[in-house]
């Protein structure tokens, strides 16, 4: 959807106060949008470098790492990372062709009915409650929590649309143990970030977000689930120590997470394997109401992929800053200073990102559906020199229902049937000293950002 892409990075780069020819990097995701279309429906300059990420969920957050390594190389100095996609005709299930072990599939899975990603993921969960005593219950309270937290964002794709138990309850099943809100929505959509080297110091006194470290790794196994030792040990688990030890932080200084929550379960799998709980003990912190909004970890206070919308990821980035900078009118976590966003794609990719808020977050006008944050700035812990960068995102989504919906990140602009809203964001990444600085809308500093 290039129409809906080049609205993105328009809102991205103004929100960034730049130009289409700033432009002199490109990380394009998902494999719908590319850089060629940006040049011809945009104008931006043909000898940009370029580098398209691994497909999946997994790449909204490695996306952004690809982009600070082409900056921090001296390749470029203003990186776009862009991502559309028509998800009413390209549905997730369409990438199972092209997944990695494409024999296995053919041979040993489909012929038994096991042929997309629900049923993969369903497996997961069921041996997750075989093992650990794992219920039912705890993935309907991650339903219900992201629904409620979706109703304090009026860019949510279900904002209004409050989900009950008996609603849940009456869901169809999906595959065992998944009904219908186990699973996430699919949005028509596009997403625009904003990277650009940011010179030294805080040129305005804007809030500085710090992207203090992030990391992306895979599972043994990377190509095929059934023949892994231990199907919980996902790629988030190397990713999340590396991160903590770039950072010189632990799971307990963490004040509000994103989670990749492509299925209920998911998110427990995720919370256990980041390191917030041990083993079999995220449907004990669940239930308890330990990822709501005044628990000890909110999570996805935007109501995540499963009420806000699905941009591969890349909103749960937004929305951190957002919360860093104090800027979640309505669903602030109070006192936000480090947050979390996950990945996870494949048969357990993961990466993870950890961002930190430096100063006073100032709010911007705030819209029921008109977002437009200001510039953010982090700052990591790598190097003593004082490169840096800046970033700035916007999106684009159309909305629908579950199948076809929109989400949105820390600023989306909603087409279609739905009211349309737009966003920016920018944020940029600065290292001076022991840290690293980004700006608004998505800042990051990925494995270069470490004490």
């Amino acid at each position: 959807m290039p129409g809906l892409a080049i609205d993105a990075v328009r809102a991205a780069l103004a929100d960034a106060g730049l130009g289409v020819a700033d432009i002199d990097g490109i990380v394009p995701v998902g494999g719908y949008i590319f850089s060629d279309d940006l040049m011809s429906n945009l104008g931006v300059r043909t000898d940009v470098i370029d580098a398209l990420p691994a497909p999946g969920g997994n790449s909204g957050v490695s996306s952004l790492g690809i982009a600070e390594m082409m900056i921090l190389s001296g390749r470029a100095r203003t990186v776009l990372v862009v991502m559309s996609r028509k998800a009413s005709v390209n549905r997730i299930v369409s990438r199972v062709p092209s997944l990695p072990g494409p024999q296995f599939r053919t041979f040993l899975e489909q012929p038994h009915g096991w042929a997309a990603p629900v049923q993969w993921y369903s497996m997961i969960a069921r041996r997750h409650m075989i093992e650990y005593g794992t219920s039912k219950a705890a993935m309907a309270e991650v339903a219900l929590t992201m629904r409620a937290h979706a109703q304090l964002n009026p860019n949510a794709v279900m904002h209004g649309k409050p989900l009950t138990q008996a609603e849940y309850d009456a869901g169809p099943m999906i595959s065992d143990p998944y009904q219908l809100h186990d699973c996430c929505l699919e949005t028509d959509g596009a997403v625009a970030l904003v990277l650009r080297l940011s010179p030294r110091g805080n040129p305005g006194g804007r809030t500085q977000v710090a992207l203090e470290a992030v990391a992306s790794s895979r599972p043994s196994s990377p190509e095929d689930l059934t023949n892994r030792l231990d199907w919980f040990d996902i790629g988030l688990r190397s990713a999340a120590r590396a991160c903590y030890e770039r950072a010189g932080i632990d799971p307990t200084d963490v004040d509000v997470a994103m989670i990749y929550d492509c299925f209920t379960f998911e998110v427990l799998h995720q919370l256990e394997e980041a390191g917030f709980c041990e083993r079999g003990e995220s449907d004990k912190l669940v239930r308890s109401g330990g990822i709501a909004l005044g628990g000890p970890l909110p999570v996805n206070p935007h109501g995540g992929l499963l009420s806000e919308g699905h941009l591969m990821g890349l909103s749960h980035v937004v929305e951190a800053v957002r919360q860093l900078r104090h800027e979640a009118s309505g669903r602030q976590v109070r006192g936000a200073r480090i947050a979390v966003v996950t990945g996870w794609g494949d048969w357990g990719d993961g990466s993870m990102a950890l961002l930190r808020g430096r100063l006073a977050c100032v709010p911007i006008g705030t819209t029921s559906r008109h977002w437009r944050p200001n510039c953010f700035r982090s700052s990591g812990r790598p190097a003593r020199e004082t490169s840096g960068c800046r970033a700035a995102c916007g999106a684009t989504v159309s909305s629908g229902h579950r199948g076809r919906c929109a989400g949105t990140a820390a600023s989306t602009r909603w087409a279609g049937p739905a009211s349309r809203a737009e966003a920016a964001c920018t944020r940029g990444l600065q290292r001076t000293g022991r840290s690293r600085k980004i700006s608004p809308g998505i800042r990051r500093t990925p494995l270069l950002s470490s004490r």
